[in-house]
């Protein structure tokens, strides 16, 4: 899976790349998505710089 490498992302506090939780059906569960992604980034401004700069150049391809 490709997006697991952003969870190795070395400005981040912690990171999880990978499939969602296998969930019951329900009016409040979103089952549209293949893949999740949770990044927290250890300060703001690592959090601006990925917004900014590393995050245009991966998906704005």
């Amino acid at each position: 899976m490709v997006v697991r490498w952003l969870a190795q992302i070395s400005y981040l506090e912690r990171g999880f790349a990978g499939s969602p939780a296998s969930t019951e059906k329900r009016s409040v569960t979103d089952h549209s998505f293949a893949y999740t992604t949770s990044l927290h980034f250890k300060t703001l401004v690592d959090h601006e710089f990925y917004q900014k700069e590393e995050c245009y150049s991966l998906w704005m391809v």
